[in-house]
């Protein structure tokens, strides 16, 4: 039997902390929690039966029934939990224990009225817009998961009312000139991504998640479910225009099964992707980043003759997005047309 903190299978300690250092293994009840075991790294397959048990003890016995602490608890080992993506639920993992070491002790019915209430909104008060929204919406899923699974009651809405409070910058599209100095300076594997970034106008994820299997050269297009949605993945063809074989073209064929890698060779992250290249932006002094080139594409496409419908289709807009875009930036669209 083996023993996952989330991501594998038999024994899943959703939030467990696991450490292994100088042949040992330890693990935690969850990060910066409880020790349940430690030992050497041998033994801990043998003792998987072991480690769950403390685990569960630890977490069962700080949560009382029917109170925050036991619904983070057995939210965390839910099903529906699981499932979520790995980013999702190591972003939750962070919330949830903030929201149990605040609200632990607290009965459901205490969380879901007025004392409850007030105590979400003072901390929303207390940190940036971005992170209010988050904590907003994560106890929002959980309160959800909580109706559903009947863990609370049907009137259960802990942030009933609460508006959000975060509204992103708009990503503004690219100039030619900051195109033409970042594909002067930027290093090969990272001019790369602002090539194809260009010629498609991919999210990041999908940027990092396209591979060789998906091209098909003979056709003349790339086909591969989009990274975005956990459910509805969506289909998306792309046709390989002459600047877009370019692109790809660009790309070295190494060991990797992703077109797109980093300076060793290996898929990118996403969130990898992205710190790297800001930090080489900011050393040229571009202030474009990589999102407001889906902005400069929609702009680039239309001077390759797409439509505002294949655009938008390619983009993920609706169609008055795309014609709305590229009506904003039609002035640039002859000097943002690459190799034409």
């Amino acid at each position: 039997m083996k023993l996952s903190n989330g991501s594998g299978s038999a024994r899943v300690m959703q939030g467990a902390h696991r450490v292994a250092a100088k042949g040992r293994v330890y693990w935690y009840a969850w990060r910066g929690g409880p020790q349940v075991w430690a030992g050497a790294a041998g033994a801990e397959e043998a003792a998987a039966e072991e480690i769950f048990e403390g685990w569960r003890d630890v977490v069962r016995g700080r949560a009382a029934k029917g109170t925050v602490a036991r619904l983070v608890a057995d939210y965390r080992g839910s099903p529906e939990f699981a499932s979520l993506a790995a980013s999702t639920r190591s972003l939750y993992h962070g919330f949830l224990d903030q929201i149990a070491a605040r609200f632990g002790p607290m009965s459901l019915d205490e969380f879901n009225g007025r004392v409850g209430r007030a105590g979400i909104r003072d901390w929303r008060t207390s940190v940036t817009p971005r992170t209010a929204d988050q904590v907003r919406s994560i106890i929002g899923a959980m309160a959800t998961w909580a109706r559903q699974t009947d863990q609370a009651e049907r009137d259960f809405y802990p942030t009933a009312d609460m508006r959000g409070l975060y509204s992103a910058p708009p990503q503004r599209s690219w100039t030619r000139a900051e195109i033409d100095r970042a594909m002067a300076g930027l290093p090969p594997h990272l001019s790369r991504v602002v090539a194809l970034a260009l010629n498609t106008g991919l999210r990041r994820s999908d940027l990092c998640a396209i591979t060789w299997a998906a091209i098909d050269w003979d056709a003349g297009v790339m086909r591969w479910h989009t990274t975005k949605g956990r459910k509805f993945r969506r289909l998306a063809v792309i046709d390989l225009t002459p600047a877009l074989r370019w692109a790809l073209e660009r790309c070295p064929r190494g060991e990797a099964v992703t077109v797109l890698t980093n300076s060793r060779g290996r898929p990118w992250k996403p969130t990898g992707l992205a710190t790297s290249l800001d930090k080489a932006l900011d050393a040229l002094q571009i202030e474009g980043r990589l999102h407001g080139l889906r902005r400069a594409a929609a702009t680039h496409l239309a001077a390759q003759g797409l439509s505002s419908r294949e655009i938008a289709r390619r983009l993920g807009w609706s169609e008055a997005e795309a014609e709305a875009m590229t009506a904003t930036y039609v002035d640039e669209e002859e000097r943002l047309a690459h190799g034409s």
